[in-house]
Order: structure tokens, then sequence, then C-alpha cells
């Protein structure tokens, strides 16, 4: 007969769904990420990044255990964190482009200011310390999210 004071057992997580389910909302996060960008809200970037990760870990968690009992798995947590990880690469990409297509007075296409301006040239000239915090508040909050 089993101990009725043992701790419910959980199946094992399913991660190839944890992976689906964090990479299907990672697009979402980093489209709001954009769109923060884009709006140049510096101190917004703090809220997208605790609403992304949220939904990053938070989705992530529920493709891993689908209603089972859910247990604590470190590998749904890494499997967050690379969604949000990569959320933020995408984001980065696609604030740079939205900033090189949208850049005001420009004489040259938008090739030629790629070609000219570089990502890397172009966030060393823009990094500031609340981008480094708003990215670790991603990634924090997307590990939290996802235990």
């Amino acid at each position: 007969m089993p101990d009725p004071s043992a701790p419910p057992a959980t199946a094992p997580p399913d991660l190839r769904a944890a992976a689906l389910y964090g990479a299907g909302v990672a697009p979402l996060g980093a489209g709001l990420w954009i769109g923060a960008t884009a709006l140049d809200v510096q101190a917004g970037l703090l809220a997208v990044a605790i609403f992304a990760g949220w939904l990053i870990g938070t989705t992530t968690t529920a493709g891993a255990w689908r209603g089972a009992a859910r247990g604590r798995d470190r590998r749904v947590t890494l499997l967050a964190l690379t969604a949000a990880g990569a959320a933020w690469l995408t984001a980065q990409a696609g604030g740079y482009l939205y900033q090189m297509a949208t850049t005001p007075g420009a004489t040259t296409t938008l090739g030629e200011r790629i070609a000219t301006t570089s990502i890397l040239d172009f966030y060393a000239q823009q990094a500031s310390p609340l981008d480094a915090l708003a990215l670790a508040v991603l990634l924090a909050v997307a590990a939290w999210s996802a235990r």
C-alpha cells in the first residue's frame, strides 16, 4: 500500500513540447520588444522584459507538464532561458533593422546603411546599462516562472 504522506509522483517533463511552446511564444516576446524599441520607450523595456520573461517561462512550463503533476526540472528552466535569449536576439536584430529602415533624412538605401553600420557597431553606440538590466530581468523572470 502506498504511503499517503509521500509526495505525488510526477511524470517526466515533455521536453519536446516545452521547446515547441517556448519557441512558439518567443516571437511574441521579440515583437513586444521591437515595438518598445520602435516607440523609444526606454524604461518601458523593463516592463516588456518582465512580461516577455513571464510569458516565455510559463508557456515553456505549460508545454513541459501539460496538466500533469508538476515537478522541478532544470532542463525546462534551460529551455525557457534559451527561448528568452532567442527572443532577445531576435528583438535586437529586429530593432536594428527597424532603426536602419526609418533613419530620418537618409539619403542612402537600406542596404547601404546596413553595409555601413553593422549591428555590432550600431549597438556599441547605443548600449546603455538599462539595456543590460532589461536582458537580465528577461532571463531572471523566464527562469523564475519556469521553475
